[in-house]
């Protein structure tokens, strides 16, 4: 798992590496289709509040209190990949067919205790209020 988050890193922080990447795996893998080369082109590795999770997307707060997301997960829920809501984590988010979805490599994992977490919910509340919170883009 971290040679992924590993890589990942890396080709985050050179687009040019993310680039070649692309090009190579279009090669690679003809059927790898464009929506998903697209996905992996929005790829935003950052910090994020995983807040909760709901029927049928995750809560995710940027760290700024700017905005939220709600996210979908590639193939468990992030409850399952991270063992609880409420934690801060790195991860990555792309825009997949007009979805969020969450990478699924985490690292990072620290646990928020309770008045963040009341903090956090009250921000998302506000977000949400304010129309700074998107399921879909």
């Amino acid at each position: 798992m971290q040679t992924l988050v590993d890589a990942r890193n890396r080709i985050t922080k050179d687009p040019e590496l993310l680039r070649y990447t692309l090009a190579q795996a279009r090669k690679a893998i003809p059927d790898l289709g464009v929506p998903v080369l697209q996905a992996i082109g929005t790829l935003r590795v950052a910090n994020w509040v995983y807040l909760k999770e709901t029927r049928s997307y995750a809560v995710f707060l940027d760290p700024s209190g700017e905005f939220a997301l709600g996210v979908g997960a590639l193939t468990q829920r992030i409850r399952h990949v991270v063992g609880t809501s409420g934690v801060f984590l790195e991860t990555g988010i792309v825009r997949y067919r007009g979805h969020y979805v969450c990478d699924g490599l985490v690292s990072g994992v620290v646990h928020l205790g309770r008045n963040y977490l009341r903090s956090f919910a009250s921000g998302y509340a506000e977000l949400r209020r304010q129309g700074r919170f998107e399921v879909e883009y």
